[in-house]
């Protein structure tokens, strides 16, 4: 019984160049990936800038192999008597078949899998050759066995089987960005970047191709809010639909500090900050953590403030035990509604009064205490 156990294959973000070289070559090629990262589309648009009008495609869920590739078996005769013969699909016989693509090979039944044996191996069906001029490749797409698999419905591959494919390449779990920007360049950089931020099993409820659907939706209607009837609430779509709309708004909040500092005016980032929806978006708040100089003195709203303390420890420690305590940041807290809050903005600001006292002031005040209190 062969083993059906699929190594680890070679992960790899493939580039257009290799496809073309592996196409160039006649080299079989097989890409295994999960759902919506553009196995399919890589490989059909190989094909159109390889061997356009040389290719056919299939998938493996509705391919029938007799059918589409080795042809009925037909009652002929001859003079010496009744013989079958299979009566073969006319583009298997009149084209120069330089490549085959079966998307979803490991979808379909156990006669795809055998029916893509001798094509690996040989280039021909029942014994005759496919291609006219040079030699004809099977490439192949499957979704890895072992992942979600009550979505997928997919069978193992067998392994022999496996071995005739030259390059094996296991896609990561990722979007496309180059055919993101080219499709939606209007929309496509946020998109990304909130693609990305997502937890893995958001992203599993997310695929590429979900988020190609919603930005189509978005192009098509111009409409953000009809994003929310393509991506699932469990994704935080409310945030996509804010990116696509507004565009990214950690890199906007990046410029406007560029813009600030060659400007030596933070008008505009302390406005920027005052929007309730630039401060409870998480990539903002880490944005904050990372460059607090530039951003916690400009934040002007005590409330959204003290929820940032309150949520975040780098941010208090900022705020409350920085090497250099901003006596702006502790005026604005000392009259918090946050009573914990608003006392240790004051214990902090008596600290910092009497750290600024000279010390023969310090020693006479405290000399005068001492004679009041005799």
């Amino acid at each position: 019984m062969a083993e059906k156990k699929i190594s680890k294959w070679f992960k790899v973000e493939v580039k257009d160049a290799d496809l073309d070289t592996f196409a160039k070559l006649s080299k079989n090629v097989i890409l295994m990936g999960r759902r919506g990262v553009g196995k399919t589309a890589k490989i059909r648009q190989c094909f159109e800038r390889i061997y356009p009008s040389q290719y056919l495609i299939f998938s493996a869920a509705t391919m029938d192999p007799l059918l589409d590739l080795y042809g009925i078996p037909r009652e002929q005769k001859d003079e010496k008597g009744v013989f079958l013969e299979n009566v073969i699909p006319k583009n298997v016989r009149d084209m120069d078949i330089r490549a085959i693509f079966i998307d979803e090979a490991n979808r379909g039944d156990r006669r795809i899998q055998n029916a893509i044996f001798e094509l690996t191996q040989f280039g021909t069906i029942n014994g005759r050759q496919v291609a006219k001029t040079g030699r004809c490749m099977v490439w192949a797409a499957i979704n890895p066995a072992d992942h979600d698999t009550d979505t997928y419905h997919v069978d193992e591959m067998d392994s022999a089987l496996l071995d005739r494919f030259d390059v094996q390449i296991e896609l990561p779990y990722d979007l496309d960005r180059t055919y993101f920007m080219n499709r939606f360049p209007q929309y496509a950089e946020g998109a990304i970047d909130w693609w990305a931020a997502l937890p893995d099993d958001k992203k599993s409820l997310c695929p590429p191709r979900r988020l190609e659907k919603a930005l189509e939706m978005l192009r098509d209607t111009n409409e953000p809010h009809k994003m929310r009837f393509v991506i699932s609430p469990e994704c935080n779509v409310e945030k996509l639909i804010t990116v696509c709309t507004h565009g990214s708004l950690k890199k906007k909040l990046g410029t406007l500090i560029e813009e600030a500092k060659t400007a030596n005016d933070w008008k505009e980032v302390t406005k920027f900050l005052k929007k309730p929806n630039v401060i409870e978006d998480e990539d903002i708040q880490k944005y904050i953590i990372k460059n607090p100089d530039d951003t916690i003195p400009y934040i002007k709203n005590e409330e959204r403030l003290v929820t940032l303390i309150t949520k975040h420890k780098e941010i208090d420690d900022y705020c409350f035990s920085g090497k250099t305590v901003r006596q702006d940041i502790i005026d604005l807290l000392k009259t918090s509604q946050n009573e914990t809050i608003a006392k240790k903005a004051q214990r902090v600001d008596q600290v910092s009064k009497i750290n600024n006292v000279p010390l023969d002031s310090l020693i006479k005040e405290l000399s005068e205490i001492q004679k009041n209190f005799k």
